[in-house]
């Protein structure tokens, strides 16, 4: 075989083998599903792509509830003060169980009003929340007080659903937000408006699926989930963050943010593994 024969055929053989490669690259970076997720015991913490930040969809109602406890204290208000909702004035397509209490107009209270954003993910009480005790940016603002600086908090319910694109400008990383679990499992004593807050998630109903369904027997669970919108495949992004209180006494915090999940039982999966990692470290 000729000289030139045989460079034709190394660099033929060469190619192939970095189109292969590359191929091959490309695939397994396109199947890897990527998500976040973080756990801690107050001592052990591992995450998981934990420093990228992800949308919260509804999980923002969790660091919106925590202003509102702020702002009702400095304020001198209880959450048994109230304000007048007309029910024309709300936003009839979305996710909203207080329109079927009532009709034309009625006082909710803030107790009323958080338990129905937290507990039911009510994204019009979420909003009414926003509008009587301060925008977005003030929720994002107190966060920065606290010392938070991956959860960004911008748009409301109604703006997240008109530009549906956009909702990633409420997002935040596992990391932080699982640092944000910790500090309100440390001052949830701090006023009745944070304990409120505590027991009324400690009733949320829902995510069943999610990490609700992991946890040991015995526990109590506290946490917020957010669901993104259904694609036409019917994968979607599924959240859930929370508090595991253990027979024990001791405790778990995690956050999972898994976007275009398939199914429910996929947030409860990365949670299993999670903590098992947690046991290991």
């Amino acid at each position: 075989m000729k000289l030139k024969e045989k460079q034709n055929i190394i660099a033929t053989v060469l190619y192939l083998l970095m189109l292969f490669t590359t191929t091959v690259g490309v695939s397994a970076q396109e199947t890897q599903q990527q998500y976040g997720a973080s756990v801690t015991n107050g001592k052990e913490y591992y995450g998981q792509q934990d420093e990228i930040p992800f949308a919260m969809h509804s999980v923002v109602k969790f660091p919106q509830a925590l202003y509102v406890a702020e702002y009702l204290n400095s304020k001198g208000l209880s959450l048994s003060d109230s304000v007048l909702v007309e029910k024309e004035r709300l936003d009839h397509d979305t996710w909203s169980p207080m329109l079927r209490t009532f009709e034309g107009k009625r006082y909710f209270t803030f107790a009323e009003l958080l338990t129905l954003s937290l507990a039911q993910s009510d994204n019009n009480a979420c909003d009414l929340l926003f509008a009587s005790c301060g925008a977005p940016t003030m929720v994002e603002n107190y966060l920065r007080v606290l010392g938070f600086k991956q959860i960004h908090v911008r748009l409301t319910e109604k703006e997240m659903k008109e530009n549906p694109q956009k909702a990633t400008e409420n997002s935040a990383t596992s990391k932080d937000m699982v640092r944000l679990m910790e500090w309100f499992l440390i001052h949830r004593g701090d006023n009745t408006f944070l304990t409120f807050i505590w027991n009324t998630m400690a009733d949320c109903r829902t995510g069943a699926e999610r990490i609700a369904a992991v946890r040991p027997k015995g526990s109590t669970l506290i946490h917020k989930t957010g669901s993104g919108r259904p694609l036409p495949d019917g994968r979607q992004d599924r959240n859930d963050v929370g508090i595991i209180l253990l027979p024990d006494g001791s405790h778990i915090s995690i956050a999972i943010f898994l976007p275009n999940s398939e199914g429910e039982k996929e947030v409860a999966t990365i949670a299993r593994q999670l903590n098992t990692r947690l046991k290991k470290r």
